[in-house]
């Protein structure tokens, strides 16, 4: 949910387990957020604020694409061991490109300073005229740590400039999953806004003009912008404020003031933004409109839920580094997250950190989870946070014994989020704001390993099934069509799997 400098762990060939975002790449969860004093922090950030570093006043820091320029000329010299970037989603020509007016609204920039952009597809008319669906875009994050956002850029890290950037975008892209018109898909006929990720904060930066310094070199530093919120604030502003028409003219959508429903929906570091934007997002809508969030392929469990003690202490550093990092900010400053928590919890202001307290307690918008119980990166998580106090944990292993270590984790992690989410069907007596919360969640929880399924495009949101109590068998978009139309749907397998039919497993990430 928040920017943290990745614990970084080798295990074999894997990412750092610590350290991985749910889509693989540097994390962007509650772990920790970049520290501001006024003073080098101890990953080297420097707030612009006039202080120096060794002489050199970090107002003069080049912005990060001055200082690592991506050209065809120069990017081997910029990034020697890196990658290119690309446009950051698929080509297509079913949605089309809206740039945010950074003139009205400055502060929403991406990471190096380019507007950021939205993609749009009009419904299909009729009923579905003043219907929307939102797709929040995820895909890791960076902590500001110099060397740890200078790999995201160059794409040494699992991520590139593409998603740090709007240079790089197409005109148009394509939907899948949710977002892909079909026979069988009935929410992808409303009109669509894809938010474009490009401020590697998880949607929750309020900070411009970081510099992050070398820590080996304090000549070297860059500036780089987290405006996550300020981008959602904007793009929802220009939605409200008329209709939107594309760059080219392609498309135009009505004004998202008179839209009768709205489904907001996110997977992976995506699914964090919308842990962090949902109620506000829901907030600044006509009070009339009926609103839903989708959560995907992202949670933690409850600390009291994990049932290792190495595990949960690991867990409860990253939640309570996360606190100790925003807590002196300013309102401007701080990463945005839910706004009911923080009042609720002084004396454990932490747990709002975490993904399930906060779903469990303050996240008051109806809203849908799916998970998958094995999904491998949350086990990294898990694992991750176990090193975190047992470093020596692995050392000597073989493969076959790193290997049969994650497995435990998998199964172990399954277990431990299951629990959580079994708590879902009583948030009406339990949570802290238990009258907020009008409608049951609702949950679709396999075991089978795969990590997205709300924009998968290889049957993970349409084809593999639940079996729910009356033996019916239900894909996730029958799942969420009848939580939407109001049913109850509490759909969360075993571990091992006895009610899932799952297929095969890819890597698809947001």
């Amino acid at each position: 949910m928040h920017r943290v400098v990745p614990f970084l762990v080798a295990i074999g060939v894997s990412c750092a387990l610590a350290g991985c975002s749910d889509s693989g790449g540097p994390s962007v969860t509650a772990d920790a957020g970049p520290a501001v004093d006024g003073g080098k922090s101890a990953d080297g950030i420097l707030p612009d604020d006039g202080s120096s570093v060794d002489g050199e006043a970090p107002s003069e820091a080049p912005m990060i694409d001055e200082a690592y320029v991506i050209t065809e000329d120069a990017f081997e010299t910029s990034c020697p061991e890196g990658s290119p970037p690309t446009g950051g989603v698929g080509g297509g020509t079913d949605m089309y490109k809206v740039s945010v007016d950074i003139t009205s609204h400055p502060d929403a920039v991406c990471n190096d300073g380019t507007p950021p952009v939205m993609f749009i597809r009009a419904s299909t008319g009729g009923t579905e005229t003043n219907k929307w669906l939102f797709h929040i875009q995820g895909g890791g994050g960076c902590s500001g740590e110099y060397q740890n956002c200078l790999d995201r850029w160059c794409g040494n890290a699992g991520y590139h400039a593409g998603k740090m950037s709007s240079k790089w975008t197409p005109d148009s892209m394509s939907g899948k999953g949710i977002m892909e018109r079909s026979n069988e898909n009935t929410f992808a006929n409303a009109n669509i806004v894809y938010m474009y990720y490009c401020s590697s904060d998880a949607w929750g930066g309020q900070t411009s003009d970081y510099v992050a310094v070398n820590p080996d070199d304090a000549t070297q530093s860059y500036k780089i912008h987290f405006r996550g919120h300020s981008i959602a604030e904007a793009m929802v502003a220009q939605l409200l404020a008329g209709t939107v028409t594309s760059d080219g003219g392609d498309v135009t959508v009505p004004s998202l003031a008179d839209a009768t429903e709205v489904i907001i929906t996110g997977t992976s570091g995506g699914s964090q933004g919308v842990l962090n934007t949902l109620d506000w997002m829901v907030s600044q809508l006509n009070p009339s409109t009926k609103a839903y969030g989708v959560f995907d392929a992202s949670n933690m469990p409850l600390p009291e839920d994990i049932g290792d003690a190495e595990t949960k202490e690991g867990i409860l550093k990253q939640l309570k580094a996360a606190w100790e990092r925003n807590k002196d900010l300013s309102a401007d400053k701080a990463d945005f997250i839910d706004q009911s928590c923080l009042p609720s919890n002084p004396a454990e202001p932490w747990l709002c950190y975490n993904q399930s307290y906060l779903r469990l307690n303050h996240v008051t918008t109806p809203f849908f989870q799916r998970l998958d119980l094995a999904d491998p990166k949350i086990a990294e998580k898990h694992l991750g946070a176990k090193l975190m106090v047992n470093p020596t944990l692995i050392d000597g292993l073989s493969k076959v014994e790193l290997g049969a270590m994650k497995d435990k984790m998998t199964e172990d992690a399954g277990n431990w989020s299951r629990t959580s989410l079994m708590r879902f069907k009583d948030v009406d007596k339990n949570a802290t704001e238990k009258s907020q919360y009008t409608k049951q969640p609702g949950v679709f929880a396999q075991y089978c390993g795969q990590h997205v399924g709300l924009t998968n495009d290889k049957g993970w949101f349409s084809v593999y099934t639940m079996e729910d109590s009356a033996g019916d068998k239900l894909t996730f978009h029958d799942a969420l069509r009848k939580w939407v139309d109001g049913a109850k749907v509490g759909l969360i397998d075993t571990v091992p799997s006895t009610l899932a039919v799952c297929g095969k497993t890819d890597g698809a990430s947001d």
